[in-house]
Formats: structure tokens, sequence, C-alpha cells
């Protein structure tokens, strides 16, 4: 029941008009429902005005210009900087095409009431005894004033014997705010049969300057498809015989590309991580290829490499740790010269100048260093302590390091 009464109450406050036989509706929006603004905008472009207008109009408003569905109808003719701007409840133009789409109507246009009549340059349009709804019944003390450039004012009277208050204030702002561009030579008035209408007061009170002409004002599809489509922005609906898979087609087609690009970015990077894996495994099968010359093939540089040092250590009677100490200190001392090394060489039973047994010696080979690498690295090897000794000799083409742990023999 409660959302019966709903869609009563929107219907009578909307109406759908048919625009030509394809079953392209329409919404024709009540005055009561729209608020017409005279207001100055931005000087930019139309696109940039009509993103700015919900702020450019905040001032005018009493509530949150977020709920506020704003649109640029055209210039004004207050001034060149001015524009007429109709403004409505988002909420409630939600609804209404929510209500149309239960009896599978789908407007693609939205106009406001005022938009029904034509009106020519230097007049305004007076329409009385409707209010642009489905349900005139109780209009005949409501009408509407349209001037020429689409600003439109609601009119209510007890009744139309005489010109309403809100014309004649209307008019007297025209005349005060344009300097007389916007106010009218002649008022065309369309009524209907349940309207008291006196022409000849009218015509007094308007005085001479303004021509009243009582007239029926046709109302025609033409006139609406002329007028300034609200359904913009936001409520911009899918073009008439456009499937819903097409206006998602650019959508998939963007994410189908973003995926393809994903993916192109990473199997370039398992690429190139791949190289610098193959590097780094070229390298080590060369250190290792020094280290252990007597090794016949070389499958897996590290595990090898653990075995080997494990039977060194064995072989030495060694701690478990002292050939991987020995290495860490090597490789520490060395850091700075690592690009350096053209060999690496293992002895595990070698003998030092004072024939004390050396179980354990790296032997490292360097291309020739410049004065200041080599006076550093001779203080780093001044600071190894027992039980390891450094030495490094030099020559004209090689910089040998040795680095020893010592035993008494």
């Amino acid at each position: 029941m409660g959302q019966q009464r709903r869609i009563d109450t929107l219907a009578r406050h909307s109406q759908t008009f048919a625009l030509d036989q394809q079953n392209d509706f329409a919404i024709i929006i009540p005055l009561a429902r729209l608020a017409f603004i005279d207001t100055r905008l931005p000087n930019v472009s139309a696109a940039k005005r009509d993103q700015l207008v919900n702020f450019a109009i905040e001032d005018k408003l009493t509530i949150d210009p977020a709920t506020v569905h704003a649109v640029v109808l055209g210039p004004s003719l207050t001034s060149e900087q001015h524009f007429i701007v109709a403004a409505m409840s988002s909420s409630w133009l939600t609804s209404v095409i929510e209500w149309l789409s239960v009896g599978d109507i789908k407007p693609r246009l939205a106009y406001p009431a005022s938009a029904m009549y034509a009106v020519k340059a230097g007049e305004w349009v007076v329409a009385l005894g409707t209010t642009g709804t489905t349900d005139d019944t109780d209009a005949a003390n409501q009408g509407m004033a349209i001037r020429q450039d689409g600003l439109a004012y609601q009119l209510e009277a007890s009744d139309f014997t005489e010109p309403p208050f809100q014309l004649t204030l209307a008019l007297n702002e025209a005349v005060a705010a344009s300097s007389g561009r916007a106010s009218p030579r002649t008022i065309r008035v369309s009524k209907t049969d349940k309207v008291q209408f006196d022409a000849a007061r009218w015509q007094g009170e308007l005085g001479s300057g303004i021509a009243l002409v009582l007239d029926d004002v046709a109302v025609t599809s033409a006139v609406i498809k002329s007028a300034h489509n609200l359904l913009v922005g936001k409520f911009l609906p899918i073009a008439r015989g456009v499937s819903a898979t097409n206006a998602l087609k650019r959508p998939l087609i963007l994410g189908f590309s973003i995926l393809i690009l994903h993916l192109l970015l990473i199997s370039i990077d398992a690429w190139r991580l791949e190289r610098e894996r193959m590097a780094i495994q070229q390298s080590m099968r060369e250190i290792f290829i020094a280290a252990f010359p007597q090794t016949v093939a070389i499958v897996d540089p590290p595990l090898q490499l653990s075995r080997q040092l494990a039977r060194l250590k064995a072989e030495q009677g060694l701690s478990q740790d002292a050939a991987r100490e020995l290495f860490a200190l090597a490789a520490n001392v060395t850091r700075d010269v690592a690009a350096n090394i053209v060999s690496l060489d293992l002895k595990d039973d070698a003998k030092d100048a004072s024939d004390n047994a050396t179980r354990l010696q790296v032997t490292l080979q360097l291309t020739p260093l410049t004065p200041e690498v080599e006076k550093s690295l001779r203080l780093l090897l001044a600071t190894v302590k027992n039980p390891y000794q450094a030495s490094m000799t030099t020559t004209a083409n090689l910089t040998t390091v040795i680095i020893r742990r010592n035993t008494p023999a």
C-alpha cells in the first residue's frame, strides 16, 4: 500500500509526453518542483560551467548543493554574464525515473513544464489554469509566466480577473535588473475555460507599454525538442537503441587492455629476474671452479660449495663454523674491491713463514689497485686478529691477499 501511494503521488506531480511514434518519451516537470535562478556564472567554457553550476548557486539555495540537480538553460537577458539555471531535488528526479521504469518507460529527455510553450522575442507567455502535471483539476487558480530566455514564474491567485501579484513583481524586477532588456513588449495569455479572466482589467493594469494578446499557445513536440534537456550529468540515459552490452563495451575494452598491459609487465619483470638469476649463477660457477678446480661437473654451486666446505672441515678437524668464518672474514675485508678479484684459491694444508701449521688459507688475486684503495685495504687487513692472519703483496700486474687460520704445528 505504501509503494502504491508513493507511485500515485509521483503520478500527480509529473507526466510523460510522447515525442514520436517510436515511444520516445520526455518527462515534463511542473514548476512546483523547479527553482529558476537568474545568476552570474564564471566566464568559462560551457562544459566547465555545467560542472561548477551547483557551487555557483550555493548562496541562492537553502539546502546542500550536493542534493540538487542544476542545469544551465542558457544566457539570461539580464546581462552578458548572467545565465538561467533550473534546479530541482536530485532524489525526487531519481524517484520519478524509477516510477516510470515500473511501466517499462525509459525516458531520455526531461523538460520544465514551461518548455511546452514557444516564446517569441520581445514577449512573455502567461499560461493560466495549468500546473504542468497530469492532474490540472484544481489548477483554475494557478498558472505560469515564461520569459523569452526560459526563466519561468509560478502564478497563483484566487482568480485571474487581474494580473497576479507574482506577475507584477516579475515585470518590475525585469525592468530593474536588465534596464528593460528582459521586460516584454507583448504578453500572450493562454488560458483554460475554467479561468476567470478580465482582459480589459489586465490591459489597464499592465499599461500601454505592454500589448496583451489572448491566444491559445500550441503545445507541440517540436517546441519540447527545442528546449533544454534536464537529463544531463548523472541522469544522462543510455542512448535509444544502444544495448546495455554496448554501453559497457568501452569499460570492458579498457579493463581488458589494463589486464594485457599488466600481464606484459609481469612477463618483462620475470624475464629480467631470470637474466639476473642466470648471471648470478654463472658468477657462482666461476668462483666455485676457481676455488675447487678438481671438480668435474658443477650442477648446484651453492650445494656443492657447502659439501666441499664440510669435507674440508672434517678433514682438518676444524670447528663446524671455522671455514665459514674464514670466508666471511675474507668477504668482509675485500668487500670494497670485490670487482677487482680475478681468482680465489682455497688451500687446506699450507705452511706460513714461521713454520706454523696453516690448516686453512684463502688466497685472492686482484687487478692493480689505486693508491687510495690499496691503502684502505691494508688498513682493513691490519685489523684482522688472531687466530687469523692477513697479508698483502703487490706486483706490477696483480695484488695478492692471503688470509689464514693458524694452529700451532
